[in-house]
């Protein structure tokens, strides 16, 4: 007889949580049903690169700074001694930082022309997908979670302790 669609899940759900906790905790489809999610620590010194950088001393370039503004100024001045402006618009691009967009706002704004206000949401949860977890489906797919274990983040949600 074929398994049910809880018992597939209840499997799942064991071999996740035994596999976050390096076989601490076998928690099955009833106590996720119940609890929604399962949060561990996460050392700061493996998300943040800065401090130890800064603590061993070593000598870096701040992303998305000098570097991208330079070669920026560079490609310029050769464009324009051979008299080419038609690259003027790009040049622009390379900033030092990403223009700031006001995201916050927009969600405000939105929330508010639909009758809400912010004051009731005091937390929002900011999603995005990366290469690995394109689609739903590679979740299940071990090479994916493999990969995947390489890229600081991908283990979870990261949240502020204190929130």
């Amino acid at each position: 007889m074929p398994h049910t669609r809880d018992e597939i899940w209840d499997a799942a759900c064991k071999s996740a949580s035994a596999e976050l906790t390096d076989g601490a905790e076998v928690l099955g489809l009833d106590w996720w049903k119940e609890h929604g999610f399962k949060t561990r620590p996460f050392p700061r010194d493996q998300w943040y690169l800065y401090p130890t950088v800064v603590e061993r001393g070593l000598r870096f370039e701040m992303p998305y700074q000098e570097r991208i503004k330079r070669v920026g100024e560079e490609l310029g001045r050769r464009l324009h001694e051979s008299g080419m402006d038609w690259w003027d618009k790009q040049l622009a691009e390379y900033q030092p930082l990403p223009p700031y967009k006001d995201f916050p706002g927009l969600w405000e704004h939105s929330l508010e022309s639909l009758g809400g206000k912010p004051a009731d949401y005091p937390f929002w949860l900011v999603t995005a997908r990366s290469m690995q977890y394109a689609w739903g489906g590679n979740v299940g797919v071990q090479m994916i979670r493999e990969v995947a274990g390489n890229v600081a983040g991908h283990g979870g949600i990261v949240m502020n302790p204190a929130a």
